[in-house]
């Protein structure tokens, strides 16, 4: 990172006040310095004049970003020796790509950046797989105490060691079917180890309205795209993909789905403002792509157009997986009728062709740049930070508690089939309750019988 000064010109006179300080971040990609958004500069850092404390901030960013990109080189230097290896990883993509569509590249990237990257690179066992097992309990104290590549942060969560570890043991299932040999697994860390949802993660309803004040000073866009987060229980890369041909206004209709109605009729929540038809979500970020790309079931998306893959845990987007989320709060129907608006504008001009899919409510959104001013935010609300998807959580578990959780809703409007998603809800719900119990509880004084 570099800091550049340049002069600070008073708007209103054209006059220069001082020196302020821009930075600039190396792009790879393109290979030149880019400027760093001045919301992912902390306060302290934008304010100052101080060209000593400008150019220890960027030093010390230089060397974060160095480090990282050391981190990395050393997790694919094993290619270099082991080139069968590298064959078995290409392969291993392949075979993954057909299992699973839509989270293979995690699952390589897990795969290549840490698990071939200790038993071939720091362990050198490369002579016989067979004889990786000897070196699991070593392995998984080493993903304790390695820090993640992407993130800034001094350990892997225990949630994304078992990732890398599951990684590792569907690389060996393919290894093993290629060779009828029986190769034994990596031990995974059980469910309950593993760090679950609490009440704590969940948001209030007097938080969710402190965030978003303060994200309204910051963009209107993080506002409106963390309103509609808390009030539909959309995944973050869902909501980044909501385009004009998934909204609907009046009551969820049609031959199968109107059923959706009766069910929530039935639970006291039939009057709703509109819904989404969610169908799919974008392929690839950012969403709309710059040149013609082909997906794997050999569609060709022409350049400017969204590419759509199928939805979470779906092989394919087809009506059966479609999702219908009523919109029950009157603020982010009014969100989302303005930008349905604005993009029906752009779809009577042609902008980006005739199909409505390819005209996105959040044109042109980062979630990057999103997640740090929702960072932002927190702090300027003085609130323990909690990811954009602890807002699921919490309208899951509202949704859940107020539907009595049922099945049939529960997979066509949130998207889960399994027992085990539902009842992390409502241990929740039960969680709230008691807690709400308990402080009231606190100021009595009982009496003796």
């Amino acid at each position: 990172m570099r800091a550049i000064k340049v002069k600070k010109i008073d708007r209103k006179t054209g006059e220069q006040v001082g020196w302020r300080f821009e930075y600039r971040s190396y792009n790879k990609n393109t290979r030149r310095y880019e400027p760093v958004p001045r919301e992912q500069i902390p306060e302290h850092i934008r304010s100052t004049d101080s060209e000593e404390v400008a150019n220890g901030y960027a030093q010390s960013k230089s060397a974060e970003e160095d480090a990282v990109r050391y981190r990395a080189k050393l997790r694919s230097e094993w290619r270099k020796k082991y080139s069968d290896f590298d064959l078995l990883l290409e392969k291993f993509e392949k075979w993954q790509k057909k299992n699973a569509p839509n989270s293979y590249k995690n699952d390589v990237y897990y795969l290549e950046k840490y698990a071939m990257h200790f038993f071939l690179g720091l362990k050198d066992s490369h002579s016989n797989i067979l004889n990786w097992s000897a070196h699991y309990n070593s392995f998984k104290e080493w993903l304790s105490t390695v820090p993640p590549l992407k993130w800034n942060k001094e350990t892997l969560s225990l949630n994304t060691q078992n990732k890398i570890i599951k990684s590792l043991n569907k690389f060996l299932i393919m290894v093993g079917n290629d060779t009828d040999k029986k190769i034994r697994k990596c031990p995974q860390y059980r469910r309950e180890d593993l760090k679950q949802v609490s009440a704590r993660d969940l948001l209030s309803e007097d938080e969710i309205k402190i965030l978003q004040k303060k994200l309204k000073e910051i963009s209107i866009d993080a506002h409106d795209f963390f309103t509609i987060l808390a009030r539909t229980g959309l995944r973050e890369n869902e909501c980044a993909g909501l385009s004009q041909a998934f909204i609907f206004d009046g009551l969820i209709d049609g031959v199968k789905s109107k059923k959706i109605h009766h069910q929530l009729k039935i639970a006291g929540l039939g009057k709703y403002f509109g819904y989404i038809c969610l169908e799919s979500q974008p392929h690839a970020k950012p969403a709309r792509i710059t040149e013609q790309f082909k997906d794997r079931f050999g569609t060709t998306w022409a350049t400017g157009s969204v590419p759509r893959k199928p939805l979470k845990l779906r092989k394919k987007i087809s009506p059966e997986h479609y999702r219908f989320i009523p919109i029950f709060d009157k603020q982010a129907w009014n969100i989302i009728v303005e930008r349905y608006n604005m993009q029906s504008e752009k779809l009577e001009k042609r902008v980006y062709g005739s199909e409505p899919r390819d005209y996105l409510l959040f044109e042109d959104f980062s979630l990057a740049k999103f997640y740090n001013q929702l960072v932002k935010a927190y702090e300027l609300a003085k609130l323990p930070f909690r990811s954009p998807h602890k807002l699921r959580h919490t309208y899951l578990t509202w949704f859940y508690d107020q539907t009595n959780e049922d099945r049939f809703l529960a997979k066509r409007v949130a998207g889960h089939e399994e027992e085990r998603s539902m009842a992390i809800y409502s241990h929740l719900s039960e969680q709230i309750g008691l807690e709400q119990k308990q402080k009231a509880q606190s100021k009595k004084r009982l009496s003796a019988v």
